[in-house]
């Protein structure tokens, strides 16, 4: 990721987590590796937005109180409740 890629990731975090954890816990399918963990063209604004936003919504949960620990051990539906719940707003 270059600078340009993580300042527009930082700046639209909040659309970018929304973006892709709106669908709910769907099967990761070829169709949203494409969208959200491939790596896109070097000049694109965002090239990894899934990892960012997995990295983003764990950091903003540790923040507000989870613990990093407990965390690795959810459920997936169990975190996109807590990311709904307390990171997007």
């Amino acid at each position: 990721v270059n600078e340009k890629q993580a300042g527009y990731m930082l700046e639209h975090a909040e659309e970018l987590i929304e973006g892709l954890w709106s669908k709910g816990d769907l099967p990761l399918d070829q169709s949203l590796m494409n969208k959200y963990f491939a790596s896109q063209d070097e000049n694109s604004d965002v090239r990894v937005p899934g990892y960012f936003a997995g990295m983003w919504s764990v950091h903003e949960l540790v923040l507000s109180g989870s613990d990093f620990l407990e965390l690795t051990g959810t459920d997936t539906s169990e975190i996109l409740d807590l990311i709904r719940e307390r990171v997007l707003r």
